[in-house]
């Protein structure tokens, strides 16, 4: 609520903003309504943030945040058309960070769509563009989701480092939601390994660390990714354990 008030009074006509403070407020508030669980007001705001710029680097952001949006609704082709279209957007502006973050968004479309290859693509390309653009922040969370293939692979050690990276990364720069999600993605790879107890530890560690985060969306994937995990690795669990 305080998030919300605060970005509704950064946008209210008593302020002048720039435009990019202007934009950077119109997509904080569209992410503070995510994050409370109402998607619908959150992709009205957005496409009316969208109708209210010609600024191309303005809208193709704008796009790949809908396209994020569509994915957690299940919405996969719609979804894909905007990453395109961001991802196209971005080459030709030539913003590697832009980019790093759009593939890596990308890559978590491809990964519930059950396309783990193209996933995996998607994630290096991320990396790479992370790199590029010198931004260990990025880096944080595409470690988090490659450590999911490389607990595929069996290379746990490799898979662990990486979540192990990617926790200080988001505990140094204070943002407990990549938190949560990285020590979900400790859970999945926990399961692979054919631990159940310290799995359940860090799933429920990834509902409280950034509390009331993640929203009610996020939370029942969750819950399913564990359900579906644990059956591909033959693990009992029931879902009144989670």
């Amino acid at each position: 609520k305080e998030a919300k008030a605060y970005y509704e009074f950064l946008l209210s006509p008593s302020t002048k903003l720039t435009q990019n403070h202007w934009f950077i407020a119109r997509i904080g508030l569209v992410q503070t309504l995510r994050k409370s669980g109402d998607m619908e007001k959150a992709l009205e705001l957005l496409e009316e943030t969208m109708g209210m710029t010609d600024n191309k680097t303005f809208i193709a952001y704008a796009k790949q945040i809908k396209a994020m949006l569509y994915s957690m609704e299940g919405k996969f082709n719609e979804s894909m058309v905007l990453y395109n279209s961001s991802i196209r957007s971005f080459h030709f502006q030539g913003f590697p960070l832009m980019l790093s973050i759009a593939y890596n968004n990308r890559g978590t479309l491809f990964y519930r769509m059950g396309l783990l290859d193209h996933a995996l693509d998607d994630w290096n390309k991320a990396l790479r563009y992370a790199k590029e653009a010198g931004s260990e922040y990025c880096e944080a969370g595409i470690l988090s989701n490659l450590a999911d293939m490389y607990g595929r692979r069996k290379e746990f050690d490799r898979a662990l480092n990486y979540l192990d990276r990617g926790e200080k990364i988001t505990i140094e720069a204070g943002d407990m939601e990549m938190c949560s999600s990285i020590h979900f993605n400790f859970a999945l790879v926990y399961i692979m390994m054919g631990d159940m107890e310290l799995a359940l530890e860090h799933y429920r560690k990834s509902l409280e660390v950034a509390h009331p985060l993640p929203p009610p969306i996020e939370r029942e994937e969750r819950k399913k990714f564990m359900l579906d995990y644990a059956r591909e690795f033959n693990l009992p669990l029931m879902e009144n354990n989670l």
